[in-house]
């Protein structure tokens, strides 16, 4: 079993479904199978809720599912604990229709798992019930950021739900770990400047957009 991954890089300057240009720079493909296929992952298929064990060894892990709506309310939350065996996939919930009736264009359904063997281990994913243009974004959410100087790390949280966040600099192309992702308030983002000089280098040339 395993997967076929089509289409990773560009052979030649291109405009492509691949996931990395022909200059090496990750597009928002890229950044998002990369926390996808983490080793234990939890997302949203059709309306379930699924987990999953993709290491070779038994665990422990903790599932949070919250509703959130855009201003910033969460409107449920729940924590599940699962002990997983080695390759294993399990369903721990459903989407609640009934608890969203009326605000699909306006919540979120945020969910991450931790793992007891690793304190640092954290995976995060959301799903949105409408497309894109259909949906009641804010247009005055207040991000924050907070800068790590000596581990060239941004933490990033907002008061209301930020869609596609992309860093970028003025100067340069800017290598992250982590790009493209959704700020859901309550939940602090964190990513780390891998390009040559990091924070130092890009100081005051950083720019956000969703």
């Amino acid at each position: 079993m395993g997967t076929l991954y089509w289409q990773m890089n560009d052979a030649w300057p291109a405009i492509s479904w691949s996931s990395i240009d022909y200059y090496g720079r990750w597009k928002p493909l890229q950044f998002m199978a990369k926390r996808l296929y983490k080793n234990v992952a939890v997302f949203c298929s059709r309306d379930s809720i699924i987990l999953v064990n993709d290491e070779l060894y038994s665990l422990k892990a903790k599932v949070n599912i919250e509703y959130v709506s855009f201003d910033g309310k969460v409107i449920s939350q729940q924590i599940v604990e699962k002990e997983m065996k080695a390759n294993e996939v399990v369903e721990v919930g459903n989407v609640n229709r009934s608890l969203i009736a009326g605000k699909e264009k306006e919540v979120v359904l945020y969910m991450s798992v931790k793992v007891e063997h690793d304190p640092d281990y954290y995976m995060y994913s959301t799903k949105f019930f409408k497309n894109f243009k259909e949906m009641n974004l804010p247009e005055n959410a207040v991000l924050n950021v907070r800068y790590e100087m000596g581990e060239n790390k941004l933490f990033l949280s907002s008061n209301k739900v930020i869609k596609n966040l992309f860093i970028s600099s003025e100067k340069e192309y800017l290598k992250l770990s982590d790009n493209y992702f959704d700020v859901i308030p309550g939940h602090e983002v964190e990513t780390q400047i891998k390009t040559l000089g990091g924070l130092n280098k890009f100081k005051g040339s950083l720019r956000f957009v969703s």
